[in-house]
C-alpha cells in the first residue's frame, strides 16, 4: 500500500473551479452569491502553505470546458511522484440516464451537453494518465457530486483516492455553502472538527463533521469513499485549542427578536458570557453573537418520532406519505423513504413530520 499518511501542502497541486454563472443561465440558473466559500478555501490553501503557482483556480467565464482541460493537463504535467493533488468542483452537476456525472463549465452547452460539459469519468481518465503522483483527494459541492464515489468503485488504479461530495449520486443538493465551509473548518483545524480531541484532524474526522453539518443545516446525506490504498487515517493537519466544551455544539436561534423563525446554529466561540454561532443567510456562513441567556437562543430540539413509524413529510407547504428507516439521536435527523416516489429517500426534523394518524 502507498504511505500516505500526512498531507503536505508544499508537495499538493490543486485545480479548483468555481461556477456562479453561464453563459446558457436560463438551462443552468445562475447562483445568488457569485463568491462565497469556494473563495475562502482557496486563500485558506495558500495560508497552509500550498504553493500559488501549483494552485489553478478557475471562476465563471473562466471556467470554459476547453479551458478546463488544456489547463488541467498542463497542471499535471508539473508534478513528480510523491506529489499530492487535491480536485474540488462548486456549480451545477448533472447526471445521465445511467447515472454518469457531469460538472457544469461555464460554456455548458444547450443541448447535447454530455459532450460539452466536464465528465467526471474524464477527470479520472485526466488524472490517471497525467499526474506523476500518487495520492488524490477529490471535493464537489453540487447535484450528484457522488457521481465521484460511484466512478471511482470501477476504477483500476495503482493511486490512492478519496472522493468527499456535498450530495449523493442520485440526488440534487441544496445552496448554501455548508459543504464547502465544513472542508475550510477541517483544514484549518477547528476544534469541533476532532471529534476524539487527540489534537489531530483525520479525513475520518473531516468526513463525519462534514455529513454532519450538511445533515442538520441542509438536511442532506454526504457521500464519501477511498480505495483500498487510501487509508482514512490520513492527516489533515494539528487542531486548534477548544475554547469551551460546548463548542461545536448546535443550537436554534432567532436572528432577531422580531423573527418568528427559528433557524438552526452551529456554537464556534465563547467569550465569557457572549456566544458566537453560526448560521447560513442568503447562502452564506453568517456569524452572530449572543448573551448565553438570550430569549433568541435556545437548545437544538432533538424531538424525535419511532424507527417503522408511519409519518406525513412536509415538502413546500405539502404533506406526502412516508416512513421513518432510521433516526440519529445526535441531530435529531430522521431518515425517511416516501412511499409514493421509488427510490427516494430523505433527511428531515421532527417538526417536518407528523403522524400518520393525524391525517
Amino acid at each position: 500500500n502507498i504511505d500516505v499518511k500526512i498531507w503536505e501542502p508544499e508537495n499538493t497541486w490543486i485545480m479548483m473551479i468555481g461556477v456562479s454563472e453561464w453563459l446558457h443561465s436560463d438551462v443552468y440558473s445562475n447562483m445568488p452569491d457569485p463568491y462565497g466559500e469556494d473563495q475562502k478555501l482557496y486563500e485558506l490553501f495558500l495560508k497552509r502553505g500550498v504553493p500559488k503557482d501549483q494552485i489553478l483556480f478557475l471562476r465563471d467565464k473562466e471556467a470554459t470546458l476547453r479551458r478546463i482541460n488544456d489547463e488541467f493537463i498542463s497542471l499535471l504535467k508539473k508534478t513528480e511522484k510523491d506529489d499530492t493533488l487535491f480536485t474540488y468542483f462548486t456549480g451545477h452537476g448533472v447526471v445521465d440516464k445511467d447515472g454518469a456525472g457531469y460538472f457544469a463549465n461555464y460554456d455548458a452547452p444547450k443541448k447535447k451537453w454530455r459532450k460539452g460539459t466536464w465528465s467526471v469519468a474524464e477527470i479520472y481518465n485526466t488524472i490517471e494518465a497525467e499526474f506523476a503522483g500518487d495520492t488524490i483527494f477529490m471535493m464537489a459541492d453540487c447535484c450528484y457530486s457522488g457521481t465521484l464515489s460511484e466512478q471511482l468503485k470501477s476504477l483500476e488504479t495503482e493511486k490512492a483516492y478519496a472522493c468527499l461530495s456535498s450530495s449523493l449520486s442520485t440526488l440534487t443538493s441544496g445552496m448554501y455553502w455548508t459543504f464547502t465551509e465544513s472542508l475550510i473548518s477541517g483544514f484549518i483545524g477547528r476544534p469541533h472538527v476532532d471529534s476524539n480531541s487527540d489534537g489531530q484532524i483525520t479525513l475520518r474526522e473531516l468526513k463525519t463533521y462534514s455529513r454532519k453539518d450538511v445533515a442538520v443545516f441542509m438536511q442532506q446525506e454526504t457521500q464519501f469513499s477511498t480505495n483500498e490504498k487510501f487509508p482514512q487515517t490520513f492527516l489533515l493537519g494539528t487542531s486548534l485549542k477548544k475554547t469551551h466544551p460546548e463548542v461545536g455544539t448546535y443550537f436554534e436561534i432567532k436572528v432577531s427578536s422580531r423573527s418568528s423563525q427559528w433557524r438552526k446554529a452551529k456554537l464556534v466561540h465563547v467569550e465569557g458570557d457572549e456566544y458566537t454561532l453560526l448560521y447560513y443567510s442568503s447562502d452564506l456562513a453568517t456569524y452572530k453573537k449572543f448573551h448565553k441567556d438570550s430569549r433568541n437562543l435556545r437548545e437544538f430540539s432533538r424531538n424525535c418520532f419511532n424507527v417503522d413509524d408511519l409519518v406525513d413529510v412536509k415538502y413546500k407547504r405539502t404533506w406526502y406519505p412516508a416512513k421513518i428507516l432510521a433516526i440519529e439521536s445526535e441531530t435529531g435527523i430522521h431518515t425517511i423513504r416516501y412511499e409514493n416516489k421509488k427510490g427516494w429517500d430523505g433527511l428531515y426534523f421532527y417538526d417536518d413530520l407528523r403522524l400518520r394518524s393525524q391525517n
